[in-house]
């Protein structure tokens, strides 16, 4: 008997990998163009220095463009990736491999997450776009109420809730027919999309809290109490950061862009009325530091920075806008002398401006990776079906009905613990990620050394408050009890094999001992409020107080 003819490759396969590729190969390029097309700032001045392009210094940057100023941008990472960075399905390989795009921020030993310590840390863009360009790319706006409690619990003028409404409707392009256009905007530069297709596992899911009483509700719009597939920053099946949807479109062609340049102080002064002013900032490319100056009325201020030994000075006639993100922004501002006046001193470092709580309301989301296995196959496709739906959709590759929302591919994020793997991973695996999202406990930030380089000391202190403690337990035996005991049960089952560093099938403390990490969303850092309160570190219009 003949044997069978090997089954031929499709033609059509060879023609996709190779506009895959090309499609990958011309981003590329484009990213590398906004990057690096000005190695060092080209101009005599600019009235504005901002300092970080991430998911508020690119927006800012960009509209005082738009406003007809020159704006210098200095950003210590580099371009987007257009594979790992672009295409929604390869988000977690960006954190199981990170790398320079990535500040390599840890936190110092919790009494939470144990078992996986690095996971704890502040995972944070180096990149153009910030943590926009790496981040999970959930679209939720938080709380209305959070919002209006800045203005009436902490004097935070102009910072209600309906202040802020139009400025996310102005920056958001929602593809969703069906979301309000009074709560969306529809013509702006971030895109935002719906999940397209949903999994078996994810109706059951939502079908089973719509019994119990949940309704649908849509979290960004007029009320947040109740169940949905959340949106994501994905527009055309690309992510949407703020570094292809402000600074690579072309709104804003005038601002100068400076990659690589990692600023490591803020030069400050006085003005004739004995206020401290920043007239500029220290960065450092190349090995070789640069300053840029920045003053008010009537001291000129600007940018100074040395090149292949020639001095360079570049002017900046208003202000010096810090947008280095939760961790990087009070280690600026205490290298620069702002900041807690005992630690400033114990690092020999000056205090040259008053006695501010810079780093001192530190505060981050905790959440604890809970998995349960399916009681049967096709709810969920497991890990190596999900790789497929990563290529082929709205713009050859693109993020498939898997890949805009989490699932068991979270799991692989806990390598250290193989063994305990080898049992998830051969399972098909849900997870969940219960967090505590309103922290009452606060920690610090502080100096590691007086190096820009050395990783400053981070420590959430996660659960230090009792209450905390009480309320993420209700939040995980809720969770538990949802899978035990409602009509999910039918479908998916606990783990029962103990977790590492637990003697028995721990619901609880243990388990939040070892499994417990952050949801990397800091805040707090440098609070803003009403200059009179002892906690602010920065006025409503985001002066240093």
């Amino acid at each position: 008997m003949d044997n069978p003819a090997p089954t031929p490759i499709p033609p059509v396969l060879p023609i996709q990998l190779y506009m895959t590729f090309t499609i990958i190969w011309l981003r590329q390029q484009q990213h590398d163009y906004y990057a690096y097309r000005t190695p060092l700032p080209t101009k005599a001045s600019y009235d504005y220095v901002v300092v970080g392009a991430g998911s508020a210094g690119a927006i800012v940057a960009c509209r005082l463009a738009q406003k007809g100023k020159d704006v210098l941008l200095l950003e210590a990472g580099g371009a987007q990736n257009s594979l790992t960075d672009d295409h929604p399905g390869y988000y977690l390989q960006n954190f199981v491999l990170s790398g320079p795009s990535f500040w390599p921020y840890s936190v110092v030993p919790q009494n939470v997450g144990k078992g996986s310590p690095v996971f704890l840390g502040s995972i944070k863009g180096r990149v153009l776009g910030g943590s926009s360009t790496k981040n999970f790319m959930m679209y939720n706006r938080g709380n209305r109420k959070d919002y209006d409690n800045f203005v009436t619990q902490y004097g935070a003028t102009g910072w209600g809730y309906n202040d802020v409404m139009p400025l996310f409707k102005l920056t958001e392009n929602n593809t969703d027919p069906n979301v309000s256009g009074i709560y969306h905007g529809r013509n702006g530069p971030i895109g935002v999309s719906s999940v397209s297709n949903v999994s078996p596992i994810d109706k059951i899911f939502l079908e089973t809290l719509s019994t119990q009483g949940f309704s649908y509700t849509d979290v960004n719009g007029p009320t947040q109490a109740g169940i949905m597939l959340l949106q994501s920053t994905i527009n055309r099946g690309l992510r949407a950061s703020t570094a292809t949807g402000y600074l690579e479109s072309n709104i804003c062609p005038t601002v100068t862009i400076v990659t690589k340049a990692t600023v490591n102080k803020v030069l400050i002064s006085w003005d004739t009325d004995g206020k401290p002013i920043a007239y500029g900032v220290q960065f450092i490319k190349n090995l070789i530091t640069y300053t840029v100056l920045a003053n008010r009325e009537p001291i000129a201020y600007g940018v100074q920075f040395i090149k292949n030994l020639i001095t360079y000075t570049v002017l900046a006639n208003r202000e010096v806008i810090l947008s280095a993100g939760p961790i990087g922004s009070p280690q600026i501002l205490m290298l620069s002398g702002v900041g807690p006046k005992d630690h400033l001193t114990s690092k020999e470092i000056a205090p040259i401006y008053a006695d501010l709580p810079v780093g001192s309301t530190y505060c981050d989301h905790l959440t604890l990776i809970m998995p349960v296995f399916l009681r049967q196959a096709g709810l969920d496709p497991p890990f190596p079906q999900l790789i497929p739906n990563q290529l082929y959709e709205d713009d050859v590759l693109a993020a498939g009905p898997k890949l805009n929302r989490q699932s068991n591919i979270d799991i692989g994020l806990q390598v250290e613990w193989l063994t305990y793997l080898l049992t998830v991973l051969t399972m098909d695996t849900y997870v969940f990620l219960p967090a505590l999202v309103r922290p009452k406990s606060t920690g610090t930030v502080r100096l590691n050394s007086t190096s820009i380089y050395d990783i400053p000391l981070i420590d959430p202190k996660y659960l230090d408050n009792p209450i905390d403690k009480l309320a993420f337990m209700e939040v995980v035996s809720d969770t538990y009890r949802f899978v035990e005991t409602s009509k999910f049960s039918q479908y998916a089952y606990v783990n029962p094999q103990p977790i590492p560093g637990c003697k028995y099938c721990d619901k609880g403390p243990c388990q939040i001992e070892q499994m417990g990490y952050s949801y990397y969303h800091p805040v707090g850092s440098c609070k803003m409020g009403d200059p009179s309160r002892p906690d602010t570190v920065v006025d409503p219009r985001l002066r240093v107080k």
